[in-house]
């Protein structure tokens, strides 16, 4: 998480101000990381869940 939001942080000034040769690749390197970000944290727990039907019982005390 913290490797995400620092390159997407240092990536932002380069989007906004890089010239037209480094914003598209801005653009794409950072929505491209952040689709990766998300679909890794949240769909494949998902799936796995749903698919393998996994279920928490929560701890027993």
């Amino acid at each position: 998480m913290l490797t995400t939001a620092t390159t997407i942080c240092g990536l932002i000034p380069l989007w906004l101000g890089g010239g037209i040769m480094f914003e598209p690749l801005a653009v794409g390197i950072l929505f491209g990381l952040l689709f990766a970000t998300v679909i890794t944290l949240l769909f494949v727990p998902v799936m796995y869940k749903l698919l393998f039907r996994v279920s928490y019982a929560g701890p027993k005390y």
